[in-house]
């Protein structure tokens, strides 16, 4: 089965199990030096601010554990691959280690690795989060 419909599958099971929380987004088009882009303006984040609320205030790996219901499927022996819980568009996922691992430290070869193996499967815009 290819990553996309794995996606799509687990995209479909979470909706309907209610594990994932999509964001409403406004959408405006703003150009900048003749290059349209899109940008997306959260209309509400109560959901996930409640949600937040309830992981008290102690060191959470927001990760770690996953929820199942939102787990796409491995992709090497240190990553796996989840659905964004607080997603603004469809099929938005997630590549995480599956041991916890600070974001303070520089990004590794498997970290590549993991993206370069999502990046082969799908067409797809990829972002670095790293912590200052």
């Amino acid at each position: 089965m290819s990553l996309l419909t794995q996606i799509q599958q687990t995209t479909a099971h979470a909706k309907s199990v209610g594990a994932l929380h999509p964001l409403t987004t406004a959408q405006e088009i703003v150009v900048d030096q003749g290059v349209p882009f899109m940008v997306r303006i959260l209309e509400r984040i109560k959901k996930k601010e409640h949600y937040q609320a309830k992981q008290v205030e102690k060191e959470v790996n927001p990760f770690l554990p996953y929820e199942q219901d939102l787990y796409v499927g491995d992709l090497s022996s240190t990553h796996v691959c989840i659905l964004n819980k607080f997603n603004v568009v469809d099929h938005h996922i997630l590549v995480i280690t599956k041991a916890f691992e600070s974001q303070q430290t520089w990004i590794s070869r498997a970290d590549f690795a993991a993206i370069a193996a999502v990046w082969e499967k799908l067409t797809a815009l990829l972002f670095l989060t790293v912590a200052p």
